[in-house]
């Protein structure tokens, strides 16, 4: 997901799937064995490092698909639990909203 979300139902609540730690292992495995390989500063790679770094960056990519998917698989279930959805434009999650209740903003709006 490229942006925030969040609903006022604890039953729509993202949850944190933990991908990356999941993984953590096997990235951490391709990691030595990239850096038994790595090159010194200047030289080029040697084609054993170019082919450890390509399981890596493979776990990399599986562990981004999970989460993207993850989110499109919880975007899919609010859209099709709920009738109408509002969007809030402007939603800044730092608290630049001066510090007022989340539907104050809207009523004002209104």
């Amino acid at each position: 997901m490229k942006e925030t979300a969040t609903t006022t139902s604890d039953a729509h609540d993202l949850p944190h799937s933990g991908h990356g730690r999941k993984a953590n292992a096997e990235l951490t495995r391709y990691d030595r064995m990239t850096a038994r390989r790595r090159p010194k500063k200047g030289k080029p790679g040697s084609k054993g490092y170019h082919e450890a770094r390509k399981p890596r960056a493979k776990a990399h990519k599986k562990v981004a698909r999970q989460r993207e998917d993850t989110g499109r698989k919880w975007a899919k279930k609010v859209v099709r639990d709920h009738d109408a959805i509002a969007v809030r434009a402007g939603l800044n999650p730092a608290g630049a909203d001066g510090g007022r209740p989340p539907g104050a903003l809207l009523q004002e709006a209104a």
